[in-house]
C-alpha cells in the first residue's frame, strides 16, 4: 500500500490565515474581510491543526477553549470543535480521518475531557466516538398567540437597537442564562463579535421603564 502523503500538525500564528480561507471555501461563505478577521480573532493557533499535501495546507479544524453547562455538575471545561474543513478539491482522500485523529490525540495529551461539536452533518462523526448529544427545533408563533401567565410583559418600551448596543446586552444576558441551561456553552466578547458581521443586521430590545433586565431579539421581516 503507497504511503499517504498528507501530514498534520499544529498550525503556527502565520498559517491561521491560510487556514481560515480553506475554511471559507469550504463552505462556500463570503471571504470578507471583517468576516476573516472575526473568525481569526478567535482561534487559539495551538490548539488547530492542518493538513497539508506537501506544502499545501488543503483543511484543517480548531478547538476551542470553553466550558458547557452539564447536568449535575453546571458548566465545566470542554474542546469545542469547530471550522473543521477539507479543500473541495482534496475531499475522499482521508484528510478528516487524519485530523480528528490528531484532535483526539491533543486532547487526551491536554487532559480535555471532553469534546463537542455542532455538525453541519451529523453522519460524518459518529465514526470519531461523537454521538448525538441533543436535538434541535423551530417553531413558529402564529400572530396574536398568548403568552404563558409567567412572561413578563410589562409596559417596557421596544426599539430597534443597533449592533454595538446590542451586543453587550447579549453578552450580559447570555452569561446569567448559560449556567443554567444544559448543553448551553460560554460565549466570549470575541466569539460574539465573531458572529455578529453575519447575523446581527440589527436586533429588537425591550427595554424596562424602570429597573429590571432589559430583553433582546433579533429582528426578523415576516412574509405573510
Amino acid at each position: 500500500m503507497t504511503a499517504s502523503p498528507l501530514v498534520t500538525r499544529t498550525l503556527t500564528a502565520e498559517e491561521i490565515p491560510a487556514f481560515i480561507d480553506v475554511v471559507f471555501r469550504a463552505f462556500l461563505d463570503d471571504p470578507a474581510p471583517e468576516n476573516v478577521a472575526a473568525e481569526t480573532a478567535q482561534l487559539e493557533p495551538h490548539r488547530t491543526h492542518g493538513v497539508f499535501d506537501g506544502d499545501e495546507l488543503i483543511g484543517g479544524g480548531t478547538m476551542l477553549t470553553k466550558r458547557m453547562t452539564l447536568p449535575g455538575t453546571g458548566p465545566q471545561p470542554v474542546a469545542a470543535v469547530s471550522c473543521v474543513a477539507v479543500a473541495p478539491d482534496h475531499r475522499r482522500r482521508g484528510a478528516l480521518t487524519r485530523l480528528m485523529r490528531a484532535q483526539l490525540h491533543s486532547q487526551h495529551e491536554s487532559g480535555d475531557a471532553f469534546a463537542a461539536l455542532y455538525a453541519s452533518e451529523g453522519a460524518i462523526y459518529g465514526r470519531f466516538g461523537y454521538g448525538l448529544a441533543g436535538h434541535r427545533a423551530a417553531f413558529a408563533v402564529p400572530r396574536g398567540a398568548a403568552f404563558q401567565s409567567t412572561v413578563d410583559i410589562s409596559d417596557g418600551r421596544i426599539r430597534e437597537v443597533d449592533k454595538e448596543t446590542a451586543l453587550p446586552l447579549m453578552h450580559h444576558l447570555h452569561g446569567k442564562v448559560a449556567p443554567t441551561r444544559v448543553g448551553w456553552v460560554d460565549r466570549t466578547k470575541r466569539r460574539g463579535r465573531c458572529s455578529s458581521p453575519r447575523t446581527l443586521s440589527n436586533c429588537v430590545a425591550r427595554m424596562p421603564r424602570s429597573g429590571g433586565t432589559p430583553s433582546i431579539r433579533r429582528a426578523t421581516r415576516s412574509t405573510r
